[in-house]
């Protein structure tokens, strides 16, 4: 749950974080987030964060959330299955630059 994501996120950063790392949750926000930051800037990520709480305060107080029920297992793995795809395609060309050079 959400305390998994704050421990997760202390523990990397603790121990060997650094500026790409993309851990818990955050994975969901990164990948619509990346290309608007790269169209605008980074001046963009507030803003947008912001107004993604707003949505998520209008949820909370009209009680929305019970209807993620109505959305069936398979789409939502669906959903995380081409959220780790999208994110392994956008490291694989971190990895294939560090091919022959020392770790």
């Amino acid at each position: 749950g959400i305390w998994s994501s704050v421990v997760l996120g202390g523990v990397s950063s603790l121990y060997g974080g650094r500026p790409g790392l993309i851990s818990g949750s955050a994975g969901v926000v990164v990948v619509p987030l990346a290309p608007l930051v790269a169209a605008h800037g980074a001046s963009y990520i507030a803003p947008c964060m912001l107004l993604v709480a707003l949505v998520e305060l209008l949820f909370a107080f009209f009680r929305l959330g019970r209807y993620v029920d109505l959305v069936s297992d398979s789409v939502l793995k669906g959903f995380l299955n081409g959220l780790g795809c999208l994110l392994i395609r956008s490291q694989v060309s971190i990895f294939t630059s560090l091919a022959g050079t020392a770790l």
